[in-house]
C-alpha cells in the first residue's frame, strides 16, 4: 500500500511538471490565417475567340459583343468584319489555313454543310425549343437535311423597297398584296422617264453579286418553277424560261449598264430619285434607312405569278469543326441570339427578327416592318441556298443570267448551260 502511494505520488509530480513546463513563456508563432496572408484572386484565363461578322452590318451588333464579354470576363471576342459578300471565301481560305473564326455569319449554311465549314450544333441545341422559339423562316436557313447548323440572327422574305416619293408625284398607289406581273410592267413604265434619267425598275445584273440570282428566283418561282428538284438543276423549265424572258421584257424601264450594276449603286440610285423600286431582303429596309434617315422609304409585297412564289433567307450563327474553343463559341452564340438581344437588334436595325417573340412586338404590326413580317408567311416561300455548294453554284447562275441579260444567249440557252454545270457538281452528292 505504502509502495503504491509513492508510485502514485510520484506520477503525480511528473505530471505537473510537464504541465508547468508547458505554461512557461515559449519563442511565439503566429498562426497562419487566411487574414494574415495577403490575398490575391487567382488569375483568370481569358479565352479568346474570332467573330466574323458581315462589315455591311450597323456597328450597333458591337454593343451586344462587349455586353457578351462584360458577363464573361473570361471570354474575349475577336471581331472581324468582312463585307457579305467575301464572307464565305474567307472562311473556306481561313479553313484550309487551319485557323478559320470560332463564330461566324452564314447565310449559305447547307454549302457549308457540304464542305464541312461548319459543326452540327445537335449537342448544344434543344430541338423542340429551338423548333418552338423561330419562325420557319428562320429555321429554314439553319438547318440542312434537318439537322441544326446555325442559329438564327435575322429572317425574312424579299419584298419591293420603294421609292415614296417619286410613286406620290406620278400618282401611283403603292401596290398591295396580290399585285400581277402587268401591275410591275405598267408601274414600271409609268415610273420611267429617260429625258429625267429616272427608272421605274431596279434589277442587278452583274456576274459578281449575289442579287443577281436573288432576284430572280422569286419569278421562277411565280411562274411555277423550281429551283432543284431530286438533286438536280430543275429551273430551266418552261417556267424558268417564262421567268427570265419576263424580266428580259422590264429592260426599257431598267437603268442602263444594270449587268455590271451592284446591289449598293441600284441603292444608291433609288435614294437620289433615280430608280422607284427594286425587290430584295427585307434586310434593305434596315440598310436603307440607317444610310439614308431623310429618305422616304415604302414597302411592298412580292408579285405574284402564275401563283405566289418568293425566297427566304437571313442570316445565321455558326462555329467551325476546327475551332479550339467550342463550347465558349457557343455560349456567344447562345447570349447573341437570346430572345433579348434578337429584339433589340432586330427592332434597333429595322431587320425582320428570326424569333416569334420579337415579331409579336408593336413595331412589326404597322408601318413598312408590317408589310415585310407579313410576307414571309404568305404561301409559296421557300428557303434560299438550300442545295450543296451553294455558293458556287450561284456564282455559274449569275454569269448566265448576266449573259441572258446582254443578249449573249437566249433565255433558254443560259437556262440550259447554266443547269448542265449545275448538275455535274450536284451530282457529287447523290446519295
Amino acid at each position: 500500500m505504502y509502495k503504491r502511494t509513492i508510485n502514485i505520488t510520484l506520477s503525480i509530480f511528473i505530471v505537473a511538471s510537464f504541465m508547468l513546463a508547458s505554461c512557461q513563456s515559449q519563442p511565439t508563432s503566429i498562426p497562419v490565417t487566411e487574414a494574415s496572408v495577403a490575398t490575391e484572386a487567382p488569375a483568370v484565363e481569358v479565352v479568346e475567340i474570332t467573330y466574323m461578322r458581315q462589315a455591311d452590318n450597323p456597328d450597333i451588333e458591337l454593343d451586344y459583343v462587349k455586353e457578351f464579354e462584360e458577363k464573361y470576363p473570361n471570354i474575349k471576342v475577336n471581331v472581324d468584319s468582312v463585307p457579305a459578300n467575301d464572307n464565305y471565301n474567307k472562311l473556306v481560305l481561313t479553313t484550309n489555313a487551319g485557323n478559320p473564326p470560332d463564330v461566324f455569319m452564314s447565310f449559305w449554311t447547307a454549302s457549308a454543310v457540304s464542305n464541312n465549314l461548319i459543326m452540327s450544333l445537335e449537342d448544344y441545341v434543344d430541338k423542340e425549343d429551338f423548333n418552338k422559339r423561330f419562325t420557319s423562316a428562320g429555321q429554314s436557313y439553319a438547318k440542312y437535311q434537318d439537322t441544326i447548323y446555325a442559329i438564327p440572327w435575322r429572317a425574312g422574305s424579299s419584298v419591293f423597297l420603294l421609292n415614296c416619293k417619286m410613286f406620290e408625284e406620278a400618282g401611283v398607289e403603292i401596290p398591295t398584296l396580290g399585285w400581277t406581273w402587268d401591275d410591275l410592267t405598267s408601274i414600271s413604265q409609268k415610273l420611267t422617264d429617260k429625258e429625267k434619267g429616272t427608272y421605274g425598275f431596279g434589277l442587278v445584273g452583274s456576274s459578281t453579286d449575289y442579287a443577281t440570282e436573288w432576284q430572280f428566283w422569286p419569278f421562277l418561282l411565280q411562274a411555277g418553277g423550281k429551283i432543284t428538284e431530286n438533286n438536280r438543276a430543275a429551273f430551266n423549265s418552261e417556267a424558268g424560261v417564262e421567268a427570265l424572258e419576263y424580266l428580259i421584257s422590264l429592260s426599257p424601264y431598267i437603268p442602263e449598264g444594270f449587268t455590271s450594276m451592284d446591289l449598293n449603286q441600284i441603292v444608291d440610285l433609288m435614294t437620289s430619285d433615280k430608280v422607284a423600286m427594286f425587290q430584295d431582303g427585307p434586310w434593305f429596309i434596315g440598310i436603307i434607312q440607317s444610310g439614308h434617315p431623310d429618305f422616304e422609304l415604302c414597302v411592298a409585297p412580292m408579285t405574284v405569278g402564275s401563283m405566289p412564289g418568293n425566297i427566304t433567307g437571313g442570316t445565321a450563327l455558326g462555329i467551325s469543326p476546327l475551332s479550339k474553343h467550342k463550347d465558349e463559341a457557343w455560349k456567344f452564340i447562345e447570349y447573341m441570339t437570346s430572345d433579348d438581344v434578337l429584339t433589340r437588334w432586330n427592332e434597333a436595325t429595322n431587320n425582320i427578327p428570326p424569333n416569334n417573340a420579337a415579331l409579336e412586338r408593336p413595331v412589326y404590326q404597322e408601318g413598312p416592318l408590317s408589310v415585310a413580317a407579313q410576307v414571309v408567311k404568305q404561301p409559296g416561300v421557300i428557303p434560299a441556298n438550300q442545295y450543296p455548294e451553294s455558293d458556287a453554284l450561284n456564282a455559274i447562275m449569275r454569269n448566265y443570267l448576266q449573259a441572258a441579260y446582254l443578249g449573249q444567249m437566249t433565255p433558254k440557252e443560259a437556262l440550259d448551260k447554266a443547269a448542265e454545270e449545275w448538275n455535274a457538281i450536284l451530282q457529287q452528292y447523290d446519295k
